[in-house]
């Protein structure tokens, strides 16, 4: 009696052994269907990103470009603004190099209660500033509160301009662009105070 019992309880036994044995982790098939079914989805956003990615790059390496090229702008219209300074008080004929060849120049006269501005032609302008050299005077006017404005690709320089002969000042306003590759002035627009010498 004691084998019958023993035989029916190890076949039982060992039927729960395959059926516990062949059970599938349900850990492990959620892991592998997480993995399975946003494939597609990954592969789309992985694109998206390293487009995201490189696109942000490209507009940063521009940005950089664009920021130091203005600072190179700036720092070259300083040193064009400093040459022509120096040459306004040596007389050197060069000054007429700083200017580009259709330059647009205005000059206001003032007294402070009434106003008279003329627009003269560049060529006219250069004469003028030729004949003026020639007398070798010297430029003895001070600017003062020069500064300097990014206006797209050109430099605007400003400055209050002690007039020497008359101790009086006037605002002062060139734009600089590039001619040939060099910083050249191409408006010019210069008050001058009553009685006062017009700068070269």
């Amino acid at each position: 009696m004691a084998t019958d019992l023993a035989e029916p309880f190890e076949a039982v036994t060992d039927r729960t052994h395959l059926c516990l044995s062949s059970t599938k982790d349900p850990s492990k098939n959620a892991s592998k269907n997480t993995n399975l079914l946003p494939t597609w989805l990954l592969a789309l956003f992985r694109h998206d990103y390293l487009h995201t990615m490189r696109m942000l790059l490209l507009s940063l390496s521009l940005l950089f470009a664009v920021s130091g090229a203005r600072a190179d702008d700036v720092a070259e219209a300083k040193v064009a603004f400093a040459t022509l300074v120096d040459y306004q008080k040596k007389d050197d004929i060069r000054t007429l190099d700083l200017f580009t060849q259709d330059c647009a120049v205005k000059f206001t006269v003032t007294d402070g209660k009434s106003t008279r501005a003329a627009v003269i032609p560049a060529d006219v302008f250069r004469e003028m500033l030729a004949k003026s050299i020639a007398l070798k005077h010297g430029n003895k006017d001070v600017y003062e509160d020069v500064k300097y404005s990014q206006e797209g690709a050109c430099v605007r320089v400003t400055s209050s301009v002690l007039y020497a002969e008359t101790g009086k000042h006037g605002p002062f306003s060139a734009l600089y662009v590039r001619d040939k590759g060099l910083f050249k002035i191409k408006e010019l627009n210069v008050t001058l105070p009553d009685n006062a010498v017009p700068s070269e």
